[in-house]
């Protein structure tokens, strides 16, 4: 499946767990350091720099859910996906909150199939 820029702004697509690149055609680029997000902030820059991405459909690895995780609250999860697409992904305000209906929307129709 090829993963485009667009399709990736409206959903983190890919899994940090098992994602690779290319470093000598992208050159190294490491995480971003903030506390949350620091993935979706790198492979939205990585997607953009490369002319194409492409995930299988297979599970590589699975998380863990964790009721202490950094991710177990989900109000924190969305502050911190929209502070990251504010400073990282250069987004404005009308595109962060575009991108974080989108998410939720998305979220809600995977849980309900």
């Amino acid at each position: 499946e090829i993963i485009s820029v667009r399709a990736l702004k409206h959903h983190n697509v890919i899994g940090c767990l098992t994602a690779i690149y290319d470093s000598k055609s992208l050159g190294k680029h490491p995480m971003p350091e903030i506390d949350m997000r620091h993935d979706y902030a790198l492979w939205l820059k990585l997607v953009g720099l490369a002319p194409k991405a492409i995930g299988i459909q297979a599970v590589l690895a699975d998380h863990k859910r964790r009721k202490m995780s950094l991710t177990a609250n989900p109000w924190t999860v969305v502050w911190e996906t929209a502070r990251m697409l504010r400073r990282e992904a250069g987004f404005g305000w009308l595109q962060t909150a575009k991108t974080l209906v989108t998410m939720a929307s998305t979220k809600l129709r995977e849980r309900w199939k």
